[in-house]
């Protein structure tokens, strides 16, 4: 199967969660590779301005010396939205109910770990 088939069954399955609304798998400058979004979200604003705060994110980490950056969590009074890097190309974008958040942090690191196994 190839890689972006791959990445499809990762976020079909994490759509499956519960709490989920959505998720999408990027490239790190924000080129968009799959997604399982509201069709009203401009998706590729999304994976631009969520590539460019896990980069901050990141080199704010790196900043203050504590180890990596290990996810982004921005919380609005709807949702959740989660950033986690998928390697060093990629990285995972959830959007989720808040009570699901906490729930949802293993599933998301190890499709993490599946996605950067996946890209070539």
């Amino acid at each position: 199967m190839e890689f972006k088939g791959k990445i499809k069954k990762f976020l079909m399955k994490l759509q499956a969660l519960e709490g989920v609304e959505g998720c999408l798998v990027a490239m790190r400058n924000g080129n968009v590779l799959e997604s399982l979004v509201p069709h009203d979200l401009d998706v590729g604003r999304l994976a631009a301005m969520a590539a460019s705060m896990l980069g901050a994110a990141e080199v704010a980490a790196e900043t203050i010396r504590r180890g990596v950056a290990r996810h982004l969590t921005l919380e609005t009074e709807g949702v959740t939205l989660l950033v986690t890097g998928a390697g060093s190309k990629a990285f995972l974008l959830i959007l989720a109910a808040k009570t699901a958040t906490p729930h949802l942090l293993k599933d998301i690191e190890e499709t993490c770990k599946a996605i950067a196994e996946a890209l070539p």
